[in-house]
């Protein structure tokens, strides 16, 4: 996935991992369900995530978690999938968790997990949002995310989720105004703001998959691929069949060492050929960023096979074949391309 489209390596797996010192939620019941529930969605095991959300929510309605999470699991689904957002499920968990939060708050301001529950689903309102082309809303809504983590920090300084998500934050938005650096009240604060997500992320505990993805991009984007490929390296370590840390290693790879990308965007092909149902848009994504590695190789013959594969595909599904028009022009520029060298 391009940055366009849509986390300081520590020494060893086990460092990176176990949560030393982690945020964790004080009901210890919440907390271990929940932990379970985040590793059954980062292992794609979305229907066991479910269930285990829902019995969440269901045991403990007067608190905003199970409903965050399980909109934040039907996001994580659908991307996953390449299918449509139930947008009137997500809608409703995330309307419905704001108000809760909104009440906690109410009722004891000076809570930190509520102010980070109100900022946690601001926040995936605003990704929500932006998804879906709503970017004022989407704008207006991570405003409100940033004010609440900000809220939280200020009662508890070490609440490292909300930290880390503000380190992603200040990240996205200094890459943005970089160009105006020059100016007196714009600063460039990347390199802050990579460290504080690098120096917090093993202390986060729910968001962490989340968290290892953004400083992912963030690698990539500073054209740091070494750095992006080991941390995926570890992530499929604990995770090795994630589709995302697998994606994000091949892509990392590609950069310096394409042989070794190809055999994990293959890996990942196989992965994605394999599910059932299989609408083939994340196949065809893949083999199209598998024909431009070879074509990068100046293995012409392979890359235009795999390009006339795509383009003669006969069993891909009405629906698909219209959100894959975009990759298909794409794929048919490379084969033109390829044939006039």
């Amino acid at each position: 996935m391009r940055v366009t489209e849509r986390l300081v390596l520590f020494n060893s797996l086990l460092l990176f991992f176990v949560n030393i010192s982690a945020q964790v939620y004080p009901d210890k019941n919440i907390d271990k369900h929940l932990s379970l529930a985040i590793d059954y969605t980062i292992s794609q095991n979305f229907k066991s995530a479910e269930l285990i959300l829902k019995k969440i929510d269901r045991e403990n309605n007067n608190l905003p978690v199970g409903k965050i999470f399980l909109a934040a699991m039907k996001i994580a689904k659908a991307l996953d999938y390449a299918e449509d957002f139930d947008k009137k499920a997500i809608y409703s968990e995330l309307d419905v968790a704001e108000k809760i939060s909104d009440s906690l708050i109410e009722a004891d301001p000076n809570n930190a997990w509520y102010k980070y529950f109100a900022g946690l689903t601001n926040a995936y309102k605003a990704y929500f949002h932006a998804e879906e082309g709503n970017y004022l809303t989407a704008l207006i809504k991570g405003f409100s995310a940033i004010s609440y983590f900000k809220d939280c920090l200020e009662l508890d300084s070490t609440f490292y989720e909300a930290k880390v998500a503000l380190g992603i934050y200040t990240y996205w938005k200094s890459h943005k105004i970089k160009d105006l650096d020059f100016l007196p009240f714009v600063n460039d604060n990347r390199k802050d703001a990579i460290d504080i997500i690098e120096n917090t992320l093993r202390k986060t505990n729910y968001n962490k998959s989340l968290a290892i993805h953004s400083l992912f991009w963030i690698y990539a984007n500073e054209k740091e691929f070494k750095k992006a490929a080991s941390l995926a390296e570890l992530a499929l370590q604990v995770y090795p069949n994630s589709r995302t840390f697998l994606s994000d290693y091949a892509h990392a790879l590609k950069q310096f060492d394409k042989h070794k990308s190809i055999i994990y965007y293959k890996k990942l092909l196989s992965v994605y050929q394999s599910l059932k149902p299989n609408n083939r848009i994340n196949e065809i994504t893949t083999k199209h960023k598998l024909a431009i590695v070879y074509s990068e190789m100046s293995n012409k013959v392979e890359a235009k096979r795999i390009c006339n594969e795509i383009l003669h595909d006969k069993k891909i599904p009405p629906s698909s074949k219209y959100k894959l028009q975009d990759r298909m022009t794409r794929v048919l520029q490379l084969k033109n391309d390829l044939d006039k060298k």
